[in-house]
């Protein structure tokens, strides 16, 4: 990405990603910038029981409001899905962690799993990766999380640490993605 390109304007020029789920309900992937944070804020208050992806989201409510805040720092890019009713019931973030790879963390509500939602969440994460110019994507899934794994290892992620602890990390490579 040019380093003189910041704010929304990049976003503009990747295409959005348009979902139906297995109930016909249409959903839309876009990218987001701080003036959906309220939005975002309000889909992690709605996250029960607390705590549930990694220990986060955080149970106080001025420390979910900083936590939420810090998606937005420089360099961190943002995804979100919408239902019909505009409600956001995913989120992404991406963090470069190098010149050429990038971490990613991904939330969706509960109410809203098993219907392909992570999936679109998951190949949109990837598509701006690589539209960012990263040759690579890390992630790191809860042991006990078998559907994020699933998923994970479905769209070719590979294991690539963790195993010791409560947690996996996974990498896929961008120019190896093929959508499934």
């Amino acid at each position: 990405m040019n380093s003189n390109e910041d704010g929304f304007e990049w976003y503009t020029r990747i295409p959005l990603n348009y979902f139906r789920d297995k109930h016909g309900r249409e959903y839309i992937c876009h990218f987001s910038n701080e003036k959906e944070l309220c939005r975002i804020y309000k889909m992690y208050c709605q996250f029960e029981p607390k705590r549930s992806i990694m220990g986060v989201p955080p149970d106080d409510k001025e420390e979910l409001e900083k936590w939420v805040r810090h998606f937005f720092g420089e360099d961190t890019k943002n995804l979100v899905v919408m239902d019909p009713d505009s409600k956001i019931v995913g989120h992404a973030a991406l963090f470069p962690m190098s010149e050429h790879c990038c971490e990613y963390f991904m939330a969706l509500l509960p109410t809203n799993q098993s219907a392909g939602i992570g999936k679109l969440l998951c190949v949109s994460v990837i598509e701006t990766a690589k539209y960012l110019n990263f040759n690579r994507v890390w992630i790191c899934v809860e042991k006990n999380n078998f559907k994020a794994i699933q998923l994970h290892r479905k769209l070719g992620y590979k294991l690539v640490g963790g195993g010791l602890g409560d947690d996996y990390e996974f990498e896929i490579k961008v120019d190896e993605f093929t959508e499934c």
